[in-house]
């Protein structure tokens, strides 16, 4: 796991530097100029990768200085019903949500074909009520605290998609496993007390996790 963050960061650092590694070599290659943003202070965007854990997400941003320094708010909701998981854990129904709030901080942008990097810190809270196939039922609340770099690129104005990548930490606030709907003859640990805890991607995973993300969206 060490390794795999140390390469991790690595990454992060060259894509952070290649930037000012070209600073300088071909005319518009340079720190943010907010002369050339034509189209409002306010973002909206749909987050994609939630979609692969059952979440429908939503970001709002605003411009609060020379379009440079941008605050981010987001939301995500949580609904299913009889999806797969782990042996023991195939959840029969889910319902939760994300809250967050960042700052995001554009650096650097190639203003002719519409690209720009970053910087985004973030914090966030969720809360998540699953209740398994065999009856079990877990509540999760957990606080995360975010860093990352990230790329936006312009599609047709106004619109346009971003990626980032980082690292995030998690914290458990509350675990709480309520098995007393679970039959008797049910004997797997796995079934009576599922904590969706053995992967970083897990909802009731805690600690160090790789930050993932790709929005498509429009100004305005």
């Amino acid at each position: 796991m060490r390794r795999f963050f140390r390469f991790l960061s690595l990454i992060a650092a060259c894509l952070l530097f290649l930037p000012l590694a070209l600073h300088g070599q071909k005319p518009g290659f340079g720190l943010y100029d907010p002369s050339t943003e034509k189209f409002g202070n306010n973002t909206l965007t749909v987050q994609a990768y939630p979609l692969f854990f059952k979440g429908y997400g939503l970001e709002y941003a605003r411009n609060v200085y020379r379009q440079q320094h941008w605050i981010k708010v987001n939301g995500l909701c949580y609904v299913a019903n009889s999806f797969s998981a782990r042996k023991g854990e195939a959840i029969k129904r889910m319902i939760g949500g994300n809250v967050g709030l960042a700052h995001q901080y554009n650096y650097f942008e190639i203003p002719e074909v519409g690209f720009r990097t970053y910087f985004q810190w973030g914090i966030s809270y969720s809360c998540f009520d699953i209740e398994n196939v065999a009856g079990a039922k877990t509540h999760l609340e957990k606080f995360g605290l975010d860093a990352v770099v990230g790329f936006r690129q312009n599609i047709a104005k106004p619109l346009f998609f971003e990626f980032f990548i980082g690292y995030g930490q998690r914290w458990l606030l509350d675990k709480v496993i309520d098995s007393r709907g679970v039959a008797p003859s049910v004997t797997s640990m796995d079934a009576r007390e599922p904590h969706y805890d053995r992967t970083m991607f897990e909802y009731g995973h805690s600690g160090a996790l790789l930050v993932l993300g790709l929005n498509i969206g429009f100004l305005f």
